[in-house]
């Protein structure tokens, strides 16, 4: 793999990407980022819409020393834990999309603090927690919890996500980011927010051009 040896950051997802459909690294991924971390100054970079304690897990897993940057880069952590950036959504714009949504019965996640917090009648809430390896915070208001800016606001729903998005895309079309990560999810987050506005964060304070 001489050829990577010419880059100086290496940016990856994990769902999809360095993880397959079982959440698992392959053992040639794994032997890859060995070489990575141990035969050349790369630095590897994890940079996925996940929070930032279900991706770190993964990171550590991989061997990975540096910075993550999770919820589609609104926020960089370091492996430690220590906080170095966070750009969350307006609450004013949060409260809006969360009240907005509730009226039609989509079900909304709510990332506040590295906390996840779920309406009680969230129908995915225990297939979600399993897919992040996390446990939500069960509420009856969820309205009422958003005390802070949230990082990211997650809509999950089987039939109606493209609606979703459509409606997002109409009414916040300069506060807001919206995008579908998968079938059923539709991940909200402030409008200058992006995995790359996260990548080009740390490589400034790295001074890698």
């Amino acid at each position: 793999m001489p050829e990577l040896t010419r880059y100086k950051v290496l940016a990856l997802d994990l769902d999809g990407t360095v993880l397959d459909h079982n959440l698992t690294a392959s053992p040639g991924v794994k032997q890859r980022l060995h070489w990575l971390h141990t035969q050349t100054d790369c630095k590897v970079v994890i940079a996925t819409g996940r929070m930032s304690v279900s991706a770190q897990r993964f990171a550590a897993d991989l061997g990975i020393t540096q910075p993550v940057i999770s919820y589609q880069g609104a926020m960089i952590r370091a492996m430690s834990g220590e906080r170095l950036h966070h750009d969350p959504i307006p609450l004013p714009v949060a409260q809006s999309v969360v009240a907005r949504l509730s009226e039609q019965q989509i079900a909304v996640n709510v990332y506040i603090d590295d906390v996840l917090y779920m309406h009680h009648s969230n129908p995915y809430r225990e297939a979600y927690a399993r897919l992040g390896g996390t446990t939500p915070v069960i509420v009856a208001d969820l309205q009422a919890h958003m005390t802070a800016p949230p990082t990211k606001l997650l809509v999950i729903d089987e039939h109606r996500i493209d609606a979703v998005l459509a409606e997002l895309k109409q009414h916040y079309p300069d506060t807001l980011a919206p995008c579908k990560s998968r079938q059923n999810f539709c991940e909200v987050i402030g409008a200058q927010v992006s995995k790359w506005a996260g990548i080009r964060w740390l490589i400034e304070q790295w001074g890698i051009t």
